[in-house]
């Protein structure tokens, strides 16, 4: 199981149209180390106000890539979805 796959389990990807109220964030990759986490938030950066986050994932240390917050579930979307089209496969919106 890949480290993405392993965070995956624990920040369920969730349609637009499900999540109601709260902070959206949109989610790039999830890594075993920070520098590759540093890595693609410096890839992302031109997308909006990105982040590093630890969390873990299977009993192992994760490091979460994310862009936000943002208000709205569209408002994520948008940008996942331009982040999809640019190569960033992984991109999915999450709400905390």
């Amino acid at each position: 199981m890949t480290v993405a796959s392993l965070a995956s389990a624990t920040v369920p990807a969730a349609p637009t149209s499900a999540l109601a109220g709260g902070s959206f964030y949109v989610q790039t990759g999830a890594f075993s180390t920070m520098e590759n986490a540093e890595r693609q938030r410096g890839a992302v950066r031109s997308y909006g106000a990105s982040e590093v986050s630890q969390a873990s994932a299977g009993g192992r240390d994760v490091w979460r890539v994310r862009l936000g917050p943002y208000t709205t579930a569209d408002a994520a979307g948008i940008v996942a979805d331009r982040l999809k089209r640019s190569g960033y496969g992984d991109a999915r919106v999450v709400s905390e």
